[in-house]
Formats: C-alpha cells, sequence, structure tokens
C-alpha cells in the first residue's frame, strides 16, 4: 500500500509539472506572436488619433486578478498618479496560486505575491491593497463575488476605476472583469472607468486614450522585476516594456505609453451582454486563437453593433 502510494504522488507531480509547462509554453509562444503582430500593427494604424487620458481624478481604484496585473498594465501611470499625490487603492480578486514557476510551491506562490503586492508601498506614497483571495483558475462570476467587489468600490469611493479588459487570452482576467462590470451596475457607480491591458493588447482599434509614461518607463521595468515569484516570465515583462516603446512611435514628444479605454456607461452594458460569448472558451490556445482575431480585426464590434 505504501508503495502505491509513493507511486500515485509520483505520477501525480509528474502530471503537475507537465500542465504547468504546458501553461508556460503557451503563454509564452502567445506573448511573442503578440511582439510580431503590435510591431507590424502599430506602422499600419499610424495615422490614429489618441487624446491623452485625463489624470485629475485624486482617487484611483485598480481591479486587478493577480498582483502584477497593475504594474503589467498601468504601472507607468499608477506612478504618475502617485506624483501626483492621488489615492491609489488596488483590488485583487485571487491569490495568484496558479503561477507557474517549478521551484515554489503553491503555498509559497501565494504567500511571495501576496509580499508583492504589499512591497508596492516602497515605490507608491499612497497605495491601499485588498485582497479577495480567490482561487486562480477556479474562480467563478459569482453573485458572492460580485457582491464583494461591489463593496470594494462602494467603501473606496473611487474617481476613477480601472478595470481589466474582459477580451484577454486568460480567463482570471476575463471572470474579474465581468465580475466587475456587474458590481458597477449594481450599485449605479457613475464616476470614470477604463479598460485596461494585460495578456492581450487593446490596441489602437479598441483603446480611445493614452497616458504618457517616458518619465516613468524604467521605475515600470523595475518593479516589474522585482516580482521574484514570477522570474520564469521576465522576458515576458521586458516584451511588455518594449511593447510600452512601441506602442508611442506615433504619438507626439512620447517615448513610452500604456493605453485604455474610456468607457461610457453603454461600453459597459454591451459588453455585459456579450459577457456569454467573451467568456466561451475555456481552452488557452482557443482564448487565444479567438481573442487574437478579435482584437486585431473586429474589437471595435464590441461597441458598435
Amino acid at each position: 500500500m505504501d508503495r502505491f502510494i509513493l507511486n500515485f504522488m509520483i505520477l501525480y507531480k509528474i502530471k503537475s509539472f507537465f500542465i504547468k509547462l504546458y501553461w508556460f509554453l503557451a503563454h509564452l509562444i502567445v506573448d511573442r506572436l503578440l511582439f510580431i503582430i503590435d510591431y507590424v500593427f502599430f506602422f499600419r494604424l499610424k495615422k490614429t488619433n489618441f487624446l491623452p487620458l485625463d489624470l485629475t481624478s485624486q482617487k484611483v481604484l485598480v481591479i486587478a486578478a493577480h498582483s502584477d496585473d497593475e504594474i503589467l498594465g498601468l504601472g507607468g501611470t499608477l506612478l504618475k498618479h502617485s506624483t501626483l499625490n492621488h489615492d491609489i487603492t488596488i483590488l485583487y480578486v485571487t491569490d495568484g496560486c496558479k503561477s507557474f514557476n517549478p521551484s515554489v510551491t503553491r503555498q509559497e506562490m501565494v504567500a511571495m505575491r501576496r509580499h508583492e503586492a504589499l512591497n508596492l508601498s516602497n515605490y507608491f506614497s499612497k497605495i491601499k491593497t485588498i485582497f479577495l483571495n480567490k482561487i486562480s483558475f477556479e474562480f467563478t462570476v459569482s453573485e458572492s463575488l460580485i457582491s464583494e467587489i461591489a463593496h470594494a468600490i462602494q467603501n473606496s469611493n473611487p474617481d476613477i476605476i480601472y478595470v481589466l479588459s474582459p477580451i484577454d487570452v486568460n480567463i482570471d482576467h476575463t471572470n474579474a472583469a465581468l465580475a466587475s462590470f456587474a458590481a458597477i451596475q449594481n450599485i449605479h457607480y457613475r464616476g470614470r472607468m477604463c479598460l485596461y491591458e494585460v495578456q492581450t493588447p487593446l490596441t489602437y482599434l479598441y483603446a480611445n486614450r493614452y497616458i504618457d509614461i517616458t518619465d516613468f518607463i524604467e521605475n515600470k521595468k523595475n518593479i516589474l522585476l522585482s516580482y521574484k515569484s514570477q522570474s520564469v516570465m521576465f522576458n515576458s515583462f521586458i516584451k511588455i516594456i518594449c511593447y510600452n516603446k512601441l506602442a508611442a512611435i506615433h504619438l507626439p514628444n512620447t517615448n513610452a505609453a500604456e493605453f485604455v479605454r474610456e468607457l461610457s456607461e453603454e461600453d459597459i452594458l454591451q459588453l455585459i451582454r456579450r459577457s456569454n460569448s467573451i467568456n466561451k472558451d475555456k481552452i488557452l490556445i482557443m482564448r487565444a486563437k479567438r481573442f487574437l482575431r478579435t482584437s486585431y480585426k473586429s474589437m471595435e464590434k464590441f461597441f458598435l453593433d
């Protein structure tokens, strides 16, 4: 019996390793494809015009699925808010337990990611963190989650909310976004709202505002490299920095930029109505195929039809 249990444990660990390896390689391939597509795409759309995002809102709430989402998508923007002495609250939906790192156990990953989130106080003057601790890649858009997010919004009373884009290959990002939209609608929030990009670019078809982060790009890079739990993903982090610089090529007097879509109330209603379609695919490769096609060919249909 002991030998049977031992063999079972060995097989279980081998299976777990290959599942994690699949996720890592899939993300790696998607990242590399995105960089090539981004390069071509930005040059094709060089005549697109954007307005700079108004950063006068003094109370900021960012809803993230994992600790690092907010820096990947908004690191420079949040640093800019911080220099303006704005209050920043980060709401983390998951515990981030299933990030791929073969040298770290699940429990260690949760502890490391929480520590890394709290460590942001070293970079931002006025920051608060909220942890909902949902299990990564297992949580769903439930009434209890919607209620928790709504409660956090009401307590922080933000002037502007940055929400993950639901058009994303990472299902945690999509579920966190859809739960956020439902919460925002339930409490009739009337402040400003913006979508930000993490795993899948918003692209020039979808974004309508940019933030000049030229003076903050190196600090953003340093914060990303401080996430030791994500050491196997550092190449992807560097890709994000390159993406920020590439995205600024056609912007006036700007060497690095982040992009968001500032949402109207109708935009949110459209996204909620399309939630089942948005979240149809569960397999990563299928999500990547569909969302890449959506974001580079027909993203605007989410708002125009």
